[in-house]
C-alpha cells in the first residue's frame, strides 16, 4: 500500500471512480489517478463530454508541490487546471499520475462543459452576432 501524497499518515485503499479503479486516501479522501486514468474516468463521467485529454491540455504550471508522488518518491508539479479555471492539481512529471484534493473532485469532473462555455464566452462578439442587422437607428 502506498502513503497519502498530501501528507496523512493514511494509506491509500482502491477505489472505483466513473469505472476506473484508482486510489483514495481514507483520510483526506483525496484520490490518486495513474496516467490516463482521469482522461478516462472523465470521458465516463456525465459532463456531455467524451474523449476528454484534460492530462495532455493542462494550464499554467505554477510551480513545485509540496506534496511527493508515492510511486516515484519525486516532488509533484502543480498545474492550472486550465486556463481561465482557479482549480489547481498536483502531477508528477515521472510517472504521469495525478493527485486531486476531494474538494477538487467534482469541480474537476464537471471542467469540460466549464472549459466549453469559457470558449464560447471567449469568441469576438461579431463571430457571435452572425448575420444580425442593425435597425435603421443602429446603423
Amino acid at each position: 500500500m502506498h502513503s497519502c501524497p498530501s501528507g496523512s499518515s493514511s494509506e491509500l485503499i482502491k477505489h472505483d471512480f466513473h469505472q476506473q479503479e484508482v486510489e483514495k486516501c481514507q483520510q483526506c479522501l483525496g484520490l490518486w489517478f495513474e496516467r490516463g486514468e482521469l482522461n478516462d474516468a472523465l470521458s465516463i463521467a456525465d459532463n456531455d463530454h467524451e474523449d476528454i485529454e484534460l492530462e495532455r491540455s493542462l494550464g499554467d504550471k505554477l510551480g513545485t508541490s509540496e506534496r511527493q508522488c508515492h510511486v516515484c518518491d519525486q516532488s509533484l508539479i502543480c498545474y492550472q487546471l486550465m486556463k481561465e479555471f482557479e482549480i489547481e492539481i498536483d502531477t508528477c512529471a515521472s510517472c504521469h499520475g495525478v493527485w486531486l484534493d476531494n474538494d477538487e473532485l467534482e469541480k474537476v469532473v464537471h471542467s469540460p462543459a466549464v472549459g466549453q462555455a469559457l470558449l464560447e464566452l471567449n469568441k469576438p462578439l461579431t463571430s457571435a452576432l452572425g448575420s444580425f442587422k442593425l435597425c435603421r437607428k443602429c446603423q
